[in-house]
């Protein structure tokens, strides 16, 4: 049933015309704060300040309901080819699914096998280059560069590694050279990180890279070490001094939980902290097939929905008031914008309805001196 077909499509787009109001003085009672609240995990989300009643959440739930939203998660997560245009899997879950029991082999516990061996042969590559390198660059672009730095600035006070790392992604030389001002050139470990191989930004960045090491009188396929799919223009033993893998299957966006993203994080949090981080990730994954208000990815959608299809807001503001937290919004763009700012559906006609909303923000307490006033006062 197509979104706008669907009965609770018209259920909520009239509960929109007088949404709650949460202006009157008794509004944000201690009863709604506990009604509107879930537990999933070792989270817990509070909504009661969202614009919503149980008539809304009641609606928003038959809506996932008719839109199968939990028999297409659990397809995705089987290995089933969710993705009908481009005719692939989407198995970013795969990599990190080492934790329960397993299932007869599906698509999806196979490709959790070969990301499980890509992260034993890492641990290997840690214990046979013990002591070598004091530095890490690690290359990438979009997800590939998002979300690893994301993770290490939100973790690094639990680090008990030594290595210390720099990510580069923009197509900047003085960005370069900033960061290789910073490192001693015969100690560092260099990770380049490209599906295709064929990058440009990644390509242009791992040149320039190359080319201080040769100025340095070092020799590159020493120190560089590829993260790639099998079979690209970057795997290539000869040119690299290890060559690590991530699938097709892994969208860039959502890479940080494989290779992409295990290579640098389990090199400077130590692989402790980084298999904590993919058990965490594992478990939201499960508890996102949930047929209850403890599945939060589901509420937290649903609410998205809400606020951008019926209340008809077109921003999301992200707020962490924790200063390790602050690239969290910059990876969320790009996992919220990239991936549903789209104008078409899966089957390529025009979407008839609004997809995404902008997302911006910045760590608390900046934020509040600077667009919170307009976002109070404007």
């Amino acid at each position: 049933m197509e979104f706008m077909e669907c009965p609770s499509f018209l259920r909520l787009k009239a509960a929109a015309q007088q949404p709650f109001d949460l202006t009157a003085e008794t509004a944000v009672s201690q009863e709604r704060l506990e009604r509107f609240s879930a537990s999933g995990g070792s989270y817990k989300l509070i909504y009661a300040l969202e614009r919503l009643d149980e008539n809304v959440l009641n609606a928003l739930f038959q809506l996932a309901e008719e839109r199968g939203a939990l028999e297409k998660m659990a397809r995705q997560q089987a290995g089933e080819k969710v993705n009908t245009f481009e005719n692939r899997m989407v198995l970013h879950t795969a990599m990190r699914d080492f934790f329960s029991e397993k299932n007869p082999a599906n698509e999806a516990q196979l490709a959790a096998g070969l990301a499980f061996v890509e992260l034993e042969k890492l641990k290997s590559f840690q214990k046979k280059h013990q002591g070598r390198f004091d530095y890490l660059i690690h290359i990438g672009i979009g997800g590939s560069q998002l979300g690893p730095e994301m993770v290490f600035e939100a973790l690094k006070l639990y680090s008990r590694e030594t290595i210390k790392p720099f990510f580069l992604g923009n197509l900047d030389p003085d960005e370069v050279f900033s960061i290789l001002k910073l490192v001693d050139l015969k100690r560092t470990l260099i990770a380049v990180v490209s599906k295709s191989g064929s990058t440009m930004e990644t390509k242009v960045n791992e040149l320039m890279v190359r080319e201080a090491l040769k100025k340095a009188g070092l020799n590159p396929a020493e120190q560089i070490v590829s993260i790639t799919t099998p079979g690209s223009l970057m795997d290539d033993p000869k040119r690299y001094l290890e060559v690590f893998y991530f699938w097709d299957y892994v969208g860039g966006r959502f890479s940080v939980t494989s290779m992409a993203g295990a290579f640098s994080l389990g090199l400077s949090l130590g692989f402790e902290l980084f298999f904590e981080f993919l058990k965490g990730a594992s478990r939201m994954d499960k508890l996102a097939l949930k047929k209850d208000q403890s599945n939060l990815p589901l509420l937290l959608a649903l609410l998205g929905i809400w606020k951008r299809n019926f209340l008809k807001l077109p921003t999301l503001a992200v707020v962490p008031y924790c200063s390790s937290l602050k690239k969290f919004c910059l990876y969320l763009q790009q996992v919220e914008m990239e991936s549903n700012g789209k104008s078409v559906d899966l089957k390529q006609k025009a979407l008839a309805f609004s997809s995404a909303p902008f997302v911006f923000g910045d760590s608390g307490s900046n934020a509040q001196h600077s667009f919170f006033q307009m976002l109070h006062q404007g």
